[in-house]
């Protein structure tokens, strides 16, 4: 005996809102594929019982017009009918008993676990009702014709008894119906939007069929054509057709069953207590026609009195004509609901949605939500939470701002058209990485195919789920978010959009207490329209270097392109940003603000992420605060500079300037005037030079140091200086003294007087102010800026090379090689000396001399130099005020200044020439040989090529040091340099090779004015001044041949030759040099010529020194030779001679 059965197979509405007929389908094709249906068997099986076994069962779908699915307002119905052999040891009674104890749940909680196996969505269908089962003979198949025939869905959610018979012709009574009253009932409203095509053409070809938009199945033996639209029905001649109310009701009339519990219920004045067969309550069996009929709905026959069981908190809270997001009104959207509003039903009646949960074990509470947030006027009050408010982050609904915008953005990922080449013509940026278009604003973003989406603060919160809403209530409640019954931090989840949407921010639900807090003092000290920061926004396209820096204000690299200037930044394709002050503390959070209340006032205990809040607000205070560098942490601070007051400050000179290539090191540099390169290096000195290679020339004023780059702890250290002084305060590990030098020396006009010595001056190394030649040169030097040329390029110049070096003595030299002759004058270096060594010398003056010990050493040592070539009237300096420029002659009057003491002939000076050997013998006056000259003359050295090179006496005196004047203006005053030295010399010996030379009254001189000269002979007349001590031939260069050297009468060989006579040397081409008695005598020291006089006067030589030696040593020699006694003095007085007796009567 074969068991057939049958269930109502009813889809979710729900699930298929939305979806096109394909989607439907392709879904649906799952559950009637192998595998589907394998699963449903295996369901039946264990649902049934008695060792059934899945593939003893047979299946199949049907429906009145023998159709397998159909459609009604999105969802899909099927009746699947199955038999099976009744297993053995069974009575077709026991068996189908059994199963009419099946209940729609219990099916459901083996059907569904089965069906997700095959990675189907388990709960695509909600309320499946078993029909019944039945003994039968056989397995009836479903029948088929050869005629083509559309398809009439039959959309019936109600049961159909095992008793079904197909519907008649025959009309219902008008008053049956699942309405509340006859007036509420619409037979002709559609029961289903998907209508059908209906008719049939025994002879219609497959061609036929496709030529009308319809599709052909089975031909040629089973033809078959569907239409699936109106007008296509209409072209093959066919009826479209809708199923009705009244064509539904027909269906519930066919059923004996249904009619006695229509009529019980007619009878007990209530649908309460009534099942049907199929374990199903009336009230449920007609709900869906009634959803579809009844114009009163929720109120039917059964209830009459019914309120539509929404997610709201009341009936009075559902807004039942509002559009949701699925473009239907919220009581449709409530129509398609099928186990969701039996279970509203349940919980309205409860007044509670504990323990309700949903067929696919999702709770009602959860459920609930996105319904209740679409059709719920009090959200989030819901059914199953009256109570619940609307929150927002902020601490009082006044303080939320809801149509502010949070954030905006464009979205391209949904268009799927966007290519870089689509989304870079349309001025947006490509992210390759990421095949991402980013587009700053809504126009490009349309241009490019995108949606712009802009979300608000009420969308953000509105899109918060229940349970956040009752935490911030429940926070509000309890004055903060501290353990909340929440699963997750609140306070972290709420910050970014408080921060944008709470006008009251850092205070929240959360810190309903918080205070706004600025880096400034208060409140009003803050200019929230200042400008903190500017920067160029590329996007994803940056400009490469070379155009980057193509452009005036802008420098980078591969990566990066900086542009100060907007209209650079525009030029080059970016978008020009800036960011107010306002704009950077409405970002920061909340933690911001607490950190810098904690620190008011004392900012360098407390810290933000691991900064202290001193660090943190260094930058915006400086920007942002018109009290600065009054802070937050500090608030009374004033403004402080380097200078002794803020009068004495000059904020408009220039403290630094530099060219500003930004590491980039131009190929022109070595090449452009004013510019030298090395390795890592390009330094230009000039703003004309800068620009020449592409650099920026960037000054940076004194007004800008103190004011951007002071930060407050430096103002404050100064002000501890400015207070107590400088000698115990230090900076991040530098003493105030050295951080403040430099800054005061270029900004502040009393320098060195400064906030650390305030009654400091300005000293100079000279006598007074006026002595003073501050543009006079006191360094010259050539500078290489360490590239130096080749040691035969240094050379050809005239420059001395020397190990890995070069060096130049005039700037002619120094720029032939290509290096930069630097000058600094007396001013310049004098601005370079620390404060301490111009408070030396201010108390130098102060107290009269300079003999103290300094950390520079001796002080006179120390201006000695720059005294000499910066003071007028050197060596009178600050150490030694009434000094005097000394001579060594006996006056002023007696010096000969241009005088020539030495000289010679230079040929390796820049720009000599060196004669060939024949051009410089040749020249009368000069000699030479191969590779070297020597001229006797200023004239003949001048007409081969050479410079004279002449040491003056005004040279020579010059060279003398300040000591070597003191001493000479010492014996001046004396009238003797008897006892005197300077540096371990003896002042005599130091002026009498220079007073030989210089002084026309020598041997008189500043050590002894009133000396006379004499000469070695005891009477001066005997000297015999043109007598020849000795004679030679010079000049025999080239040597003269052997052969002639020897014909003139001279001695020699190859390699010289040497002639006593004047006639032999001047016949071989020599110059005939005498040495005369007058020349010895001129270097007759003064020492000398004193003791010649003593000697004469005590008309002894004995006990009489000269040059540390006895007399005679000094004038032997030479008297014996020069006197025509043939006697020096010492010798006649040795001899009795009377200094008295004539020298006439000696030589006779």
């Amino acid at each position: 005996m074969m068991i057939e059965g049958r269930f109502h197979w009813v889809h979710d509405p729900q699930f298929y809102a939305n979806k096109s007929s394909e989607e439907v389908a392709r879904l649906q094709a799952g559950m009637r594929s192998a595998e589907g249906m394998q699963s449903i068997r295996e369901a039946l099986a264990e649902a049934v019982g008695f060792g059934l076994v899945a593939s003893d069962i047979e299946l199949r779908f049907e429906s009145p017009s023998g159709l397998l699915l159909t459609q009604v307002q999105g969802t899909a119905d099927a009746i699947c009918v199955f038999t099976f052999q009744c297993p053995p040891g069974a009575s077709p009674e026991e068996v189908t008993g059994s199963m009419s104890k099946i209940t729609a749940q219990s099916f459901l909680n083996i059907l569904i676990p089965k069906v997700g196996q095959l990675g189907s969505q388990p709960f695509a269908f909600t309320a499946t009702f078993f029909m019944g089962a039945t003994p039968v003979n056989s397995t009836l198949a479903p029948t088929s014709t050869n005629a083509p025939t559309s398809s009439m869905p039959i959309s019936s959610p109600m049961p159909i008894s095992s008793s079904y018979v197909p519907a008649t012709t025959t009309e219902p009574p008008l008053d049956f119906h699942p309405c509340k009253s006859l007036d509420d009932y619409q037979p002709d409203a559609k029961m289903s939007e998907y209508g059908w095509c209906e008719g049939s053409q025994p002879n219609m070809t497959e061609q036929q069929c496709l030529d009308g938009g319809c599709k052909a199945y089975g031909y040629p033996d089973h033809p078959y054509c569907s239409c699936s639209t109106e007008e296509a029905c209409a072209t093959l001649g066919f009826e479209w057709k809708y199923h009705t109310c009244k064509d539904e009701m027909r269906m519930y009339q066919s059923s004996s069953d249904y009619l006695g519990f229509f009529k019980q219920a007619m009878d007990n004045g209530t649908c309460d207590g009534i099942v049907t067969t199929w374990h199903v309550s009336l009230a449920e069996s007609m709900e869906w026609p009634a959803r579809k009929c009844c114009a009163s709905w929720p109120q039917t026959f059964c209830e009459p009195d019914a309120k539509v069981p929404s997610p709201c908190k009341d009936a009075s809270d559902f807004l039942p004509d509002k559009v949701t997001g699925q473009g239907i009104s919220c009581m449709d959207y409530v129509k398609q609901w099928w186990s969701e509003y039996w279970l509203l039903k349940n919980a309205s009646a409860a007044g509670s949605c504990d323990g309700m949960d949903l067929p696919w074990a999702e709770s009602l509470k959860d459920w609930v939500v996105h319904p209740a947030k679409e059709c719920c006027a009090s959200f989030p009050a819901t059914i199953c939470d009256k109570d619940a408010s609307f929150m927002t982050p902020c601490r009082s609904p006044e303080e939320f701002a809801p149509e502010k915008v949070l954030y905006e953005h464009c979205d391209t990922h949904h268009s799927g058209t966007v290519d870089n080449v689509s989304c870079q013509t349309s001025g947006c940026s490509w992210h390759e990485a990421h095949h991402w278009c980013e587009c700053r604003d809504e126009a490009t973003c349309g241009a490019a195919g995108g949606r712009w989406h802009t979300q608000t603060c009420k969308k953000e919160t509105e899109q918060w789920d229940l349970r956040m809403h009752a935490a911030l209530q429940e926070a509000i409640e309890d004055g903060g978010c501290a353990d909340l019954d929440y699963d997750g931090d609140v306070e972290a989840h709420i910050s970014w959009p408080a921060k944008k949407c709470c006008s009251s921010f850092p205070a929240t639900v959360c810190q309903p207490t918080a205070k706004r807090m600025t880096p400034c003092k208060d409140e009003g000290d803050f200019m929230a329209g200042n400008v903190l920061s500017q920067w160029c926004d590329w996007g994803a396209q940056v400009p490469n270097a070379s155009t980057c820096r193509s452009h005036k204000g802008c420098h980078g690299d591969a990566n990066y392109c900086h542009c100060e200037e907007e209209s650079s930044c525009l030029a080059l394709g970016g978008r020009f940003m800036s960011r107010t002050c306002g704009e950077d503390l409405s970002e920061q959070e909340a933690a911001y603000h607490e950190a810098l209340e904690a620190g008011s006032g004392r900012c360098s205990d407390v810290s933000y992420h691991g900064t202290t809040v001193e660090d943190l607000i260094s930058w915006s205070s400086r920007k942002c605060c018109a009290s600065y560098p009054a802070n937050v942490c500090h608030k009374d601070l004033q403004a402080m500079t380097p200078c002794k007051d803020a009068a004495d400050f000059l904020p408009s000179n220039i403290l630094n300037e530099w060219c500003e290539l930004h590491g980039h090191i131009p190929a022109t540099c070595a090449t452009t005037p004013g510019c030298h390169a090395s390795e890592h290096h390009c330094h230009c000195g000039t703003a004309e030079s800068c620009a020449a290679v592409g650099g920026s020339w960037t000054q940076r004023t004194c007004e800008v140091e103190v004011g951007e780059f002071w930060d407050s702890q430096t103002h404050l250290h100064v002000q501890m200086a400015a207070s107590d002084g400088c000698e115990d305060v230090d900076l991040r590990g530098q003493s105030m003294k050295d951080m403040l030098r430099y800054p005061a020396s270029k900004c502040c006009a009393s320098y060195p007087a400064s906030v650390c010595d305030p009654t400091a001056k300005k000293m100079t190394p000279c006598k007074d102010e006026a002595d003073f030649m501050p543009a006079q040169p006191l360094h010259e030097w050539c500078d290489f800026h360490g590239s130096y040329p080749d040691e035969d390029t240094c050379r050809a110049h005239g420059c001395n090379a020397y190990s890995d070096g070069c060096s130049c003595d005039t700037s002619e030299k120094c720029l032939a090689v290509g290096a930069e002759w630097k000058v600094s004058t007396c001013e310049t270096d004098i601005g370079h000396w620390s404060p301490e060594q111009h408070r030396a010398l201010q108390e130098a003056r102060q107290n009269g001399t300079c003999g103290v010990h300094t950390m520079f050493g001796d002080l006179t040592g120390m201006i000695n130099y720059p005294a000499e070539k910066c003071c007028a009237s050197f060596p009178a300096t600050l150490c030694d005020p009434t000094a005097r420029l000394m001579t060594p002659c006996k006056d002023d009057a007696d010096y000969t200044p241009d005088k020539e003491m030495w000289a010679h002939c230079d040929f390796w000076r820049d720009g000599a020439v060196m004669p060939s050997e024949a051009v410089c013998n040749d020249q009368e006056g000069c000699y030479g040989g191969q590779g070297w000259c020597h001229c006797e003359g200023k004239t003949s050295c001048e007409a081969v090529g050479g410079f004279w090179n002449a040491h003056t006496c005004a040279m020579e005196v010059s060279q003398w040091r300040p000591e070597q004047h003191k001493v000479l203006q010492k014996a001046d005053e004396q009238g003797t340099c008897l006892d005197l030295e300077v540096n371990g010399m003896r002042a005599q010996d130091m002026v009498n090779w220079p007073a030989q030379m210089c002084c026309m009254s020598f041997p008189a001189s500043v050590c002894d004015k009133e000396l006379k000269a004499t000469t070695p002979c005891l009477h001066d007349q005997e000297f015999q001044n043109n007598k020849t001590q000795w004679a030679w031939c010079d000049g025999l260069y080239p040597t003269p041949p052997e052969a002639d050297c020897h014909a003139q009468g001279c001695t020699g060989n190859e390699h010289y030759c040497h002639c006593e006579t004047e006639t032999a040397c001047v016949a071989l081409g020599g110059n005939w040099k005498e040495h005369q008695c007058w020349q010895d005598l001129q270097w007759m020291a003064a020492e000398v010529h004193k003791g010649i006089a003593k000697a004469i006067h005590q008309g002894t030589c004995e006990d009489v020194e000269a040059y540390h030696s006895k007399l005679e040593y000094a004038v032997d020699w030479l008297g014996s030779n020069c006197c025509l006694s043939g006697m020096s003095v010492c010798q006649a007085l040795a001899a009795g001679v009377s200094p008295y007796e004539s020298p006439y009567e000696m030589t006779r």
